[in-house]
This record gives structure tokens, sequence and C-alpha cells, in this order.
């Protein structure tokens, strides 16, 4: 298990420019969650440097907006130059699984990079490991899946399905 992250190391909600959310968001407690799921954006792609990540996160808070969520869908978001922002965070319940069920029972993390994207690099998956570990050291379950296993789409794409189901998490 990699060291505990730190307020310092997580780019936080006000830092990215997050809207604040349209309603109340429901408190979750990680020690009831059976694990984690690991997202990607599918569209849109990666920003091209770390300097258009923030712009990213916040469009796509924008967008989920705009439909059926109140606040960005996902815990914890991570960029592929290896930064981890705070989306929902880890004591909100995630909107990104897919069914209420899922988003109770499980946690999430988002890699900000998709469709036509190159795999996700050493650092994003160093940084994904950590939120994973985090959401362990607060109480979560052991289990990692990705949420194409729950939804049958292609999220997180074909490298970190890969990733996931070979045990590397």
């Amino acid at each position: 298990m990699s060291k505990r992250l730190t307020e310092k190391e997580i780019i936080g909600r006000k830092e990215w420019g997050a809207l604040p959310p349209r309603a109340p968001r429901t408190r979750s407690d990680p020690a009831k969650l059976k694990g984690v799921v690991v997202h990607w954006f599918g569209s849109p792609k990666a920003a091209r440097t770390h300097r258009g990540c923030a712009a990213l996160l916040r469009s796509v808070q924008k967008n989920h907006m705009k439909g059926e969520f109140i606040d960005i869908a996902y815990s914890m978001a991570v960029c592929p130059h290896g930064k981890i922002y705070r989306a929902r965070g880890f004591r909100y319940r995630t909107g990104a699984n897919g069914t209420a069920k899922t988003n109770i029972d499980y946690g999430s993390v988002v890699w900000m990079g998709g469709v036509g994207d190159t795999a996700p690099t050493p650092e994003a998956k160093k940084s994904i490991r950590r939120v994973i570990d985090e959401f362990r050291r607060l109480g979560a379950g052991k289990a990692v899946r990705t949420h194409g296993s729950i939804t049958g789409s292609e999220c997180p794409g074909p490298h970190l399905t890969k990733w996931v189901e070979g045990g590397a998490q």
C-alpha cells in the first residue's frame, strides 16, 4: 500500500475552480463501501498539458450538472500527469457508477482521458492506485471494478480495463 494521501497532494475543489453543487451532496462513509470503480472520461480527450487539466475538469463538471447530476459525478479524479483532484471527495456518494446501488456500494476514481488517448502514464496509474489505497485506509473494501463491468460500456477504455482486470491496482 502506498503512503497516505495528504491534503497538500490533492488539488482541492476551490483550486481547480469547481462550481458549488446544485443541491446538498449525500454524505458517504467510506468504511461501508465494497471498493472503488475506475472510470475515464471517454469524451473529451485528455488535456495536452497539465495547464489544461483544471479547465477540462470544469467543463466535465458543467456538462454533468446540465444533466442528471447535482455536481461532477466522480469521487476523485487523476490527470494524465499524475495529479490528484478532489471531485466530490472521499466522503460524499458518487454519482458515476451507473446505478443507485453501485453508487452506494462503491467510490469512484476517474482518469481524465478518453477515446484515442494513449495508455495512462505510469504517474497516472500510480495516482489512481494511491486514490484506491486511500479509500481502503478510510475503511473501504478491497474490490476494484471497471465501470464497464457494471454497465457493459467501454469505460475505462482498453488500457485501464486490462490494468484493473490484471490485478495491477
